[in-house]
């Protein structure tokens, strides 16, 4: 009655499990199908033969091979085995199976047979195919969002946009699902607003080069007595190349030349924007007072009326070949640095002056030292000096033992090389200009 009562148990767990089994015995050959193994196969009593041949002609041709490997290594070693695979039905239906059996071994340890179960697990196979999809699909559209996101020219949407579809026939084949189809419906949306994007990018980057090829600086003055190079880089990105760094450079008597270097603190069109008065002002400065402090406290009074909320540092130096003089003043801004004919470098200008427009009780220093023929004058803005890596005081030592090992050559490498030093990752403008009496 017990050995009934677990039987009949077993049997309803099967049946609740949707469990097919088998028994094969080695002895005789025989190989029997429970009822719920032949529905799983597709067949109806009698039409098993109980054959070796016949489970493996129900076997999917491209699962064939390996699902006999895997019994084959089984019964070799008495051991259990695993197979996932798919089956074809008389009806030409195809479904996934998965079967756990285990080799069965008589007294001496030689395989005896085989038992196991059966489970239809096409659904399964099904929801874990989707979900792989889903994933891949998902993971598609990140790649791409992510690539359209970089994208910011009309050809590099164009670029993106095909390798996109093309990676999406890849994937889903030559057969769409309804998923397959909001995939593409979603990359069409993000086509059409990268390419909107790079059409804003364009105009504007357009609007950008216009506005910096019009704040490009007067050609330095040709002055008996002088030779002068100069350099200017402006910072930004892509959409705002342009920013708030100037110079000008203009005769100021025989023999004279007045330079002129400033920094609006920032970058992008809004620096851009208040120094292109700026710039102007002090140009028209120039040309009626040539003492540099006297130009900047005029300076001061332009720009606490006309730029009040900015931050603004200049240096202006006078450079007299007859004289033999530099004479300057800094409104807070980087040191200037002299080289003289011996080689031996120094900084004029790292006083405390205040930057434009800022009232203080205390004048700004006028600095004056001689400068003999072959002295060369240097002046920089801050991108020069500033760097995520070190302080700004050992960017003023850099750019002051650069100056003094280029010093001797020609000026237009000097101000290249200078300018070099900038941390290309700040994104700031660069500024340099240099000057050499003869």
């Amino acid at each position: 009655m017990q050995s009934y009562t677990d039987e009949l148990r077993l049997r309803l767990a099967h049946e609740a499990a949707e469990l097919g089994t088998w028994h094969w015995n080695a002895a005789d050959d025989s190989n029997v199908w429970d009822a719920q193994m032949l529905r799983i196969y597709g067949l109806t009593a009698g039409t098993f033969d109980g054959s070796w041949d016949f489970w493996v002609e129900s076997i999917y041709p491209d699962d064939r091979a390996q699902a006999i490997a895997v019994v084959q290594v089984a019964m070799a070693g008495c051991s259990t085995y695993v197979l996932r695979n798919r089956i074809v039905r008389p009806d030409g239906t195809i479904r996934w199976i998965e079967a756990h059996g285990k080799v069965l071994a008589d007294e001496d340890g030689a395989p005896a047979g085989t038992i196991g179960c059966v489970r239809d697990v096409t659904d399964r196979v099904e929801l874990e195919r989707r979900k792989d999809a889903a994933a891949a699909r998902a993971l598609l559209l990140q790649q791409v969002t992510a690539d359209f996101a970089r994208a910011l020219t009309p050809a590099q949407v164009a670029s993106v946009h095909a390798e996109s579809l093309e990676r999406v026939r890849t994937l889903v084949g030559d057969s769409l699902s309804v998923e397959d189809e909001q995939l593409l419906d979603t990359l069409t949306s993000q086509h059409a607003i990268a390419a909107e994007r790079a059409e804003l990018v364009r105009r504007t980057t357009a609007i950008s080069d216009e506005l910096q090829y019009s704040l490009a600086p007067s050609p330095l003055p040709e002055l008996e007595g002088f030779e002068a190079a100069a350099i200017y880089q402006p910072g930004g990105d892509v959409l705002e190349h342009v920013g708030g760094d100037w110079y000008d450079a203009v005769a100021a008597g025989p023999g004279d030349l007045l330079l002129v270097v400033g920094d609006v603190m920032g970058r992008g069109v809004r620096a851009a924007t208040t120094m292109i008065p700026v710039r102007a002002g002090i140009r028209g400065l120039m040309t009626v007072e040539s003492a540099p402090h006297a130009l900047l406290a005029a300076a001061d009074e332009m720009v606490s009326r006309d730029a009040p909320d900015d931050f603004v540092t200049v240096v202006v130096a006078r450079l007299s070949a007859s004289a033999g003089t530099l004479e300057l003043c800094s409104a807070g801004h980087v040191p200037v640095v002299v080289v003289s004919p011996d080689g031996s470098t120094s900084l004029v200008g790292s006083g405390t002056g205040t930057p434009l427009g800022i009232t203080s009780p205390s004048a700004r220093e006028i600095e004056r030292i001689p400068l003999p023929p072959g002295s060369v004058v240097v002046l920089v803005t801050d991108g020069v000096v500033e760097s995520r890596e070190r302080d700004i005081e050992e960017g003023i030592d850099r750019l002051r033992a650069r100056v003094a090992e280029l010093a001797s050559g020609p000026l237009d490498t000097l101000v290249h090389e200078v300018a070099a030093l900038a941390d290309a990752r700040l994104g700031d403008d660069v500024t340099v200009v240099a000057a050499r009496v003869r």
